[in-house]
């Protein structure tokens, strides 16, 4: 446990390279429980994120999706896989792929909410990955009305974190 709130605080201060050596040493760490071993993969998978490395991330977002056992870590993977998603769809200019990536952060808004006195960062991260989506696809889109929509559910998912949670982190964005 220690090891992997070194590798979250590692992280906080972005010393990605850091936080993942800490996040890998709990991975291989003998005896450990599989949620710990769960969240260190998470931890990985987002610092190969920061550091550009979409193809090593993938593959560790895809098998926590499959086998995660906590709320917080099938979060922290859908969320992963939503970034992927769309950050490959904008740069494509692919809605549909855009739409996919809306999907991943949806299911975290929806299905892993958090309980009172759990951390809501992934939460949080999943509504502000909503309201970038719905921004990236109003952008492709050509019809004024959907436009407007797009436009509208943006403002709401912006709207719902400013209201549930005035200090995140993830207004400043």
């Amino acid at each position: 446990m220690v090891g992997l709130l070194e590798g979250r605080l590692l992280e906080g201060q972005g010393k990605n390279a850091e936080a993942g050596q800490r996040y890998a040493a709990v991975e291989a760490l003998a005896g450990a429980t599989p949620g710990l071993v769960q969240e260190a993969k998470l931890g990985r998978g987002r610092m190969l994120l920061r550091e550009n490395k979409a193809g090593e991330a993938e593959p560790i977002f895809r098998a926590l999706v499959s086998e995660g056992v906590s709320p917080r870590v099938l979060s922290g993977a859908w969320n992963g896989m939503g970034e992927l998603q769309v950050h490959d769809g904008r740069a494509k200019k692919n809605s549909e792929r855009i739409l996919d990536a809306l999907y991943a952060y949806l299911r975290t808004v929806v299905q892993y909410r958090p309980l009172p006195g759990e951390s809501t960062e992934e939460y949080e991260r999943a509504l502000a990955g909503a309201e970038t989506c719905f921004r990236f696809l109003s952008e492709l889109e050509q019809n004024p009305e959907k436009k407007r929509q797009l436009r509208d559910r943006e403002r709401d998912r912006h709207d719902q974190l400013q209201q549930e949670y005035p200090n995140s982190v993830f207004l400043k964005k």
